[in-house]
Formats: C-alpha cells, sequence, structure tokens
C-alpha cells in the first residue's frame, strides 16, 4: 500500500472521528438510530439545539433541529430525537420549561398510562406546552400542595404568637411593652394622618386657587414667550458686544489701577501706624507735663518756681536799670591815683523801692 493511500485513510478516518465527536458532544450518536418527534410552539424562549428532552428526570433524547413553520411564521418547529426504545402514548405532552436558574431551557416529556399498539409514530407532532419558570419546579398539583402545607404551617404560627401575645406574662414582659409602643405609636401615625387629611380637605381651596394662579402665571408666559425671547435675543446681542468690545484692556487697566491702590493704601496704613506712634509720644509728654514731670511739667505745676523765676526776672530788669543810671556804683575808674568819690545812693534808688515793696 502505498504512502498516499495510508494518508488519504487516516484523513477519512479523522475526519469521521470529527464529526462524531463533535455530534457526541453536541448529545447525539449517529451510529444509533434515534426517533424523531416534532413539537410546534410560539415562542422557544431561547431553546437551543443539543438541548435535553427528559422523562421523570431521565434524559432520553435532546434537540435535533429548530426551524420556522413555513406554513405560518408565528410558530417554531422543534425537531426531538428520543431513544427508539422509549414507546410514546398519543396523550404525551412535550412541556418547555426552565432548567436552571440561569435560563437553560429543556423540554420534559409527561404522559399518563403505558403504550401497547397505540403509539405515537416516527415524524409525528406532539402536543406542546410551556411552563412558567415556578412551575418548571414542580409537578402539577406539587405546587398547590406546598402552598396549602406552608399556609397551615404559617397558621399555627399565627395562632401560636396570638396566644402568646394575649397573655399576661408577654403583656408584662419587656418584649410585650415594645409591642405596646409600637401599637400605640401606630395608633398616633393613624390619628395624625386622619389630621392631616382634614387640613388637606380644609385648605382644598386655598390649595386649588393657588393652582389656578400658577396656571394663569404659566399660561402668561406662555402667551408672552415671543416677547420673553426677544428679550433673550437682545440680552444676547448686548452680551456679544459687551464680548467684542476692548473688555480685556479695560480689565487690565482696572486691575492695575486696583493694585496702585492696594500699594497707596500700604503707604497710608504705614503712615497711620506712623502717625499714632507720634501722637502716643505726644501723649505721654502731655501726660508728663500734667503730672508736673521735667522742667516744663515744674514750671507749670509749681507756682513757687513761677515767681521765683518772675522775680529774678524783675531782678535782672532792675539791676540793668540802676546799672546804666548808676554806673559809677559798679565800676571805679582812678586815672592818676585820685581817690575815687564815695557813692551816694539816690533818693529814687529803684532797688531801694524794690526792697521796700518786697519787705511790705
Amino acid at each position: 500500500m502505498s504512502k498516499e493511500i495510508k494518508i488519504g485513510i487516516l484523513t477519512i478516518v479523522g475526519l469521521g472521528l470529527l464529526i462524531w465527536g463533535y455530534n457526541f458532544l453536541k448529545g447525539e450518536n449517529i451510529f444509533k438510530s434515534q426517533t424523531t418527534y416534532y413539537v410546534k410552539y410560539d415562542n422557544i424562549q431561547n431553546l437551543e439545539v443539543s438541548s435535553p428532552v427528559y422523562i421523570n428526570g431521565y434524559q432520553v433524547g435532546n434537540v435535533q433541529t429548530i426551524e420556522i413553520d413555513p406554513a405560518n411564521l408565528q410558530n417554531i418547529i422543534v425537531g426531538l430525537e428520543v431513544d427508539p426504545k422509549v414507546k410514546l402514548p398519543q396523550n404525551t405532552v412535550a412541556q418547555l420549561y426552565s432548567d436552571g436558574v440561569m435560563g437553560d431551557m429543556a423540554i420534559r416529556l409527561e404522559y399518563t398510562g403505558v403504550c401497547d399498539a397505540d403509539c405515537i409514530t416516527n415524524g409525528s407532532f406532539l402536543k406542546a406546552e410551556k411552563l412558567s419558570f415556578i412551575n418548571s419546579f414542580f409537578r402539577p398539583n406539587e405546587l398547590d400542595e406546598y402552598m396549602i402545607a406552608l399556609k397551615q404551617g404559617v397558621g399555627g404560627v399565627l395562632d401560636t404568637v396570638n396566644n402568646l401575645m394575649s397573655s399576661e406574662e408577654y403583656k408584662d414582659s419587656e418584649l410585650g411593652k415594645v409591642t405596646m409602643n409600637i401599637k400605640n405609636t401606630i395608633s398616633n401615625l393613624e390619628s395624625a394622618t386622619n389630621h392631616l387629611n382634614t387640613m388637606i380637605m380644609m385648605n382644598s381651596k386655598a390649595m386649588n386657587q393657588m393652582i389656578s394662579n400658577l396656571n394663569e402665571i404659566t399660561g402668561g408666559i406662555a402667551t408672552n414667550q415671543e416677547s420673553l425671547n426677544k428679550t433673550i435675543q437682545n440680552i444676547e446681542s448686548i452680551t456679544s458686544q459687551v464680548a467684542g468690545s476692548a473688555l480685556d484692556s479695560t480689565i487690565s487697566s482696572t486691575n492695575k489701577t486696583i493694585a496702585n491702590l492696594g500699594e497707596t493704601s500700604e503707604q497710608i496704613t504705614l503712615s497711620l501706624s506712623r502717625f499714632d506712634q507720634t501722637t502716643e509720644k505726644l501723649n505721654s509728654i502731655l501726660d508728663n507735663i500734667k503730672e508736673g514731670n521735667g522742667t516744663m511739667g515744674r514750671l507749670i505745676k509749681n507756682d513757687s518756681l513761677y515767681s521765683e523765676l518772675n522775680s529774678t526776672m524783675r531782678n535782672l530788669d532792675l539791676l540793668l536799670q540802676d546799672f546804666r543810671l548808676n554806673p559809677k556804683r559798679y565800676v571805679n575808674v582812678s586815672v592818676f591815683g585820685k581817690k575815687q568819690k564815695e557813692y551816694t545812693l539816690p533818693e529814687d534808688d529803684p532797688a531801694s523801692q524794690q526792697g521796700s515793696s518786697d519787705r511790705n
């Protein structure tokens, strides 16, 4: 056997295994005959090819094909491949349901009785039925049984709770007091709600009037819409003109002026600070003078110093006057050794008059 023939055989075998593996993963077995049934649904709810087909939870086949009914485009025809060992009676129903919380769909075959001779033949259509999400997890009447049992259990619990809450021990307990407070709170809320309803009814006329006024206002706005639009257009025109003008240079000049004003205000603040310091020093000097400290203060506060100074000035004036009138009294000049005449005190000596006045 040549090499090319061997490669061809291996290629054919490989393709066959690939096809078989692909169909096997889809749930099909090409080496095993299957019975085909068809079901017609108006909505398959995301049912996919190779979705499982169950009988009492046991998988007996899968979905083979999904096509649109050419006779009625509103219907979907689903082809089911079922194990040929499974014989379906005439009352078989293909139920489409949700197989889990993730939304996977599957088909369940439900029937009653056993098929002996009158079985559904290959290629026949089955009756279709769709189950809701809740009914997908329960058998027929099973949900009703659960609800009845739940109702009975809840009723028993409520009876027990009512008996417990009506007992004196519960009323005296902390939980009973809390329950009573909650009950009173609810009663107060109900009373407040009733009062609020009464207030609303009493003020309904005023509220209606207010709503009417609002309607009139909105109606006036709607009537004057054209005028408002013109006003808005005028404002936009003004703002565009302002934006197109030399506003930047004006703002820049204004900023510079503000900066200069800031510097001037700093200088004024510094000058005011210095003036305050000078004023404080001047006030200190005036306070010292007022208290009699220093020469000026003693001169102002001490009367004796003023009197002595006045007397000194008066005496100095008299001395100069006497020196002018009687120079020989103070200066003796002898040219040839001649003896100087004795000084004779004048009768109208101002100093003598001053002395007498001082003595008086």
